[in-house]
């Protein structure tokens, strides 16, 4: 059964991981035929199937014919293939089905919806605030998800419905005048999108994820036709009921935030200051909804029900204890919010009490990957998410761990000391390959925090609330104590996380998740001696990663409607934006920091904010939390707290930048502000600071970046006037390889003096999937396409990385030149080199 298991998730995976490629095949197929676009996947279904179907026959026939051994075992290594195949097939039509949730020919057109707001479903009215970056006078953009009940697009004499039922739409208004509020059934007119994930270097397995959404598509409103209020039902159902009830008693906790993430895993109470201590201590898993919680809730039923039929037979017990414990575990799984890791933690929990009862070593590998399979089936996506591995691995250690063999002749303490160093070696295996790095400070924050959450604040805070359904007068003693419990918890993880970091070498990563794992898996076989892991581990980190650019780089994110672009070499980089940032997703925390973090890159000297604008300073408040500068730089400073104006004056001290080769300057790597500049007159000394009145984005900063003989102009938001100044004060310092097109390829930002004064070899833009502005515009696309330059936009490449290369050209003609490589993160483009031509 194990090998027919792992033979059907052997297929299922390996067309999940490559999926991708036939989506790309497709994209290319749409732009020549719209109706050839679903051939490729069509077919590919198609003969999975046939080959699937002609194993299958073929298996038959040879047990039918012999009953020789050597015919059986060909019989049976033909069904496993045959089971590998299927499970092929299955994730072929899985795939095609996520893809083609809308057809082809509807991505970017107009349709009409009807729908309500999903319950509590504003996921980001962007309101500004004069304490965060990015702050503006009006709310640059805000996003709801929508129950449709009618999806209907009409366009070129086609049409097309949506199949009856109700989808989710993530939809986004841009500086709306209005909000959508729940209990409304509303008509919209908006321009319908299908999925397309954000593409980085640092984000593996993006369509897959995008795949797993909830959602069926995206969608920018363009109208509300017409808006009916809803009748509040005064009937709940008793999960609803008692959900309401349980809110209503967090709510007078004086721990309401922490419970609330705690019971109800709803983390949006937390502040940023603790989600920031969870974090560096190593304690965010305590505040989800996890298997740990949910084994929990389990044992807390289970021993419940021991107690109160201590007097009966141990048989008698075991049965009722663990019906009691499938009780409280559903009755928990009722009253969350249900999802995809609830019910991994709930499957798992099962499986490893069975396990635990049965004491059989062979089985619990059986069941562990039958609960593999089952949450493959339920979610497939959810492999290619870190969470996924750590819960699952979590488990299989604490199953190692508890066996039977480490249990034999050992005290209770001596085995929860010995599970500890073991849970700890196994998970900073998995921590080094997945992060390469441990928190220090949750080595010991977890000794003290996991005993204090799992056997004193999660038992008392479910007997609070089984007594709280009966009075409040029983419960309120009862969260008062949680309360007190919680003070600890929380001064133990601002402790943990004053503990330094442990960085990982890549050389040293594999050397130390062996180290680790294998370190827990010895100690299963009762060798201590293992436990001398651990300090190995502390000492492999502690000598630190210098990390740094080998070569000097430059990237730029895909952040989707907003700019970010890091350039750098060695232990020198710098961060020109910082990408947008709603309240459910920023791009400092969900990109900028895992490239950084990539690179090796700690410290940036300097960060430049081309100015205060959303799309461009979001990302900075939570890329401040990991990284350190000194140099911050804004168009804007009055939007952008601590920074200071980048204009040219402060030239000089961003010279001090051009170090990492002070004897040849020529070889390192040089800033240069162009815009703006303080100061008025129209001499070469100063510029007239008209033009930056009237619009935020004229007070962009303006930047050049060379190495060598290579340039980049990254020029904000910057329009048309600006530009014209530029061109009559610094017309030769234009000049660049590559260009950043202003103000996202805008209209407004079209000038064809400017772009010829620049006359770059490539030219970026930086952009959403179909935005709601057109960008780029069609004069900027023409524009480039007549001269032959490459026009590459990261809603169609991805990120877009460029590399000085080690080789050399040695062609006469190009003087030797260094070979500049131009690499994008869709995988299905191909690599792209140049030779500079200044």
């Amino acid at each position: 059964m194990r090998s027919r298991m792992i033979a059907f998730l052997s297929g299922w995976y390996a067309v999940l991981v490559f999926g991708p490629w036939q989506h790309a095949i497709e994209s290319a197929v749409k732009t020549h035929h719209t109706y050839a676009a679903p051939i490729f996947g069509i077919g590919l279904i198609a003969a999975i199937g046939l080959i699937t179907a002609i194993g299958l026959i073929a298996r038959v026939l040879i047990v039918r014919t012999s009953c020789l051994k050597a015919r059986m075992l060909i019989a049976r290594r033909l069904g496993m293939i045959v089971l590998m195949l299927f499970g092929a097939g299955a994730a072929a039509l899985l795939i095609y089905q996520k893809s083609h949730e809308l057809p082809v020919w509807v991505d970017g057109k107009e349709a009409v919806v009807i729908g309500e707001i999903c319950g509590d479903g504003n996921t980001s009215a962007n309101e500004d605030s004069a304490h965060e970056y990015g702050n503006g006078k009006t709310a640059f953009v805000s996003k709801y998800l929508l129950c449709a009940s009618h999806i209907e697009v009409m366009s070129a004499g086609r049409s097309w419905k949506a199949p009856v039922g109700r989808h989710k739409l993530l939809l986004a208004c841009y500086y709306c005048v209005y909000t959508l509020e729940p209990g409304i059934r509303y008509v919209l007119n908006i321009r319908i999108k299908s999925k397309h994930p954000l593409q980085n270097f640092s984000r593996p397995f993006a369509w897959q994820k995008a795949w797993a959404s909830p959602w069926m598509a995206y969608g920018s409103i363009r109208q509300v036709v017409s808006v009916e209020k809803l009748s509040k039902s005064t009937a709940l159902d008793v999960t609803g009921k008692v959900r309401e009830r349980i809110s209503e008693l967090l709510a007078e906790s004086p721990s309401n935030s922490s419970l609330r993430a705690l019971i109800l895993g709803d983390r949006g109470h937390l502040s940023a200051l603790q989600k920031e201590q969870l974090n560096r201590s190593g304690l965010t898993h305590l505040m989800v909804i996890s298997g740990l919680h949910i084994g929990m809730i389990a044992t807390f039923g289970f021993l419940l029900a021991r107690i109160l039929v201590r007097r009966c037979r141990r048989k008698v017990q075991l049965v009722v204890g663990s019906l009691s414990a499938l009780m409280f575990l559903l009755a928990f799984v009722a009253v969350v919010d249900f999802g995809v890791p609830v019910l991994r933690a709930s499957c798992t929990t099962i499986i490893g009490i069975l396990v635990m009862h049965l004491r059989a070593s062979g089985l619990m590998s059986s069941w562990m990957i039958g609960v593999l399979l089952i949450c493959s089936l339920v979610s497939p996506f959810a492999i290619f998410e870190a969470g996924f591995w750590l819960s699952f691995f979590g488990v299989g250690i604490l199953l190692l761990m508890f066996g039977r063999r480490l249990q034999i002749g050992r005290s209770k303490i001596g085995t929860l000391w010995r599970g500890q160093i073991g849970f700890f070696l196994g998970m900073s295996g998995i921590l080094v390959i997945g992060f390469g790095q441990i928190s220090t400070g949750g080595i010991l924050a977890n000794l003290i925090a996991v005993p204090l959450i799992c056997l004193l604040i999660l038992p008392l805070t479910v007997l609070a609330l089984i007594l709280g359904m009966l009075s409040t007068v029983l419960s309120d003693p009862v969260f008062s104590l949680v309360s007190g419990l919680f003070d600890i918890f929380w001064w133990v993880s601002g402790w943990a996380a004053e503990f330094p970091v442990l960085v990982f070498d890549p050389g040293y990563i594999s050397a130390s998740a062996l180290l680790a794992v294998g370190g827990a898996i010895l100690l299963h076989f009762r060798l201590p001696m293992a436990a001398w892991g651990v300090p190995v581990i502390i000492l492999a980190g502690l000598r630190g990663y210098e990390g740094g650019l080998p070569s000097f780089t430059v990237e730029v994110f895909d952040v989707g409607q907003g700019l970010s672009v890091m350039a750098g070499y060695k232990d020198t980089t710098m961060l020109y934006d910082a990408g947008p940032r709603y309240e459910y997703w920023d791009a400092g925390r969900s990109i900028l920091a895992p490239a950084l973090k990539r690179y090796g890159v700690r410290d940036l000297d300097p960060i430049i904010i081309s100015h205060g604008d959303t799309d461009h300073a979001g990302g900075l408040s939570s890329l401040l939390e990991v990284v350190s500068t000194d140099n911050l730089l804004s168009g804007e400073p009055g939007r952008v707290p601590g920074s200071r104006l980048c204009s040219t004056n402060a030239l000089n001290s961003l010279n001090t930048l051009n170090t990492l080769n002070p004897k040849e300057e020529e070889q390192g790597m040089r800033v240069e502000l162009l815009w703006p500049v303080r100061g008025r007159g129209k001499g070469k000394s100063g510029m007239d600071m008209e033009a930056v009145r009237g619009s935020a984005n004229n007070h962009s900063c303006v930047v050049k970046v060379s190495y060598s003989d290579f340039s980049i102009l990254l020029t904000g938001d910057i329009e048309a006037d600006v530009q014209r100044r530029i061109l009559e004060y610094s017309r030769e310092k234009l000049q660049a390889n590559v260009l950043v097109l202003p103000h996202h390829g805008s209209g407004n930002a079209f000038v064809p003096e400017f772009l010829s004064a620049v006359r770059p070899q490539i030219a970026i833009v930086s952009t959403g999937h179909l935005n709601a502005f057109g960008h780029p515009h069609r004069l900027f696309r023409q524009w480039f396409k007549n001269r032959g330059i490459p026009l590459m936009n990261t809603a169609e490449h991805g990120a877009i990385r460029i590399v000085a290369e080690d080789r050399i050209v040695a062609d006469e003609e190009k003087n030797g030149k260094i070979n500049w490589v131009v690499t994008t993160a869709r995988s299905d483009f191909e690599r792209y080199s140049f030779v500079t031509n200044q």
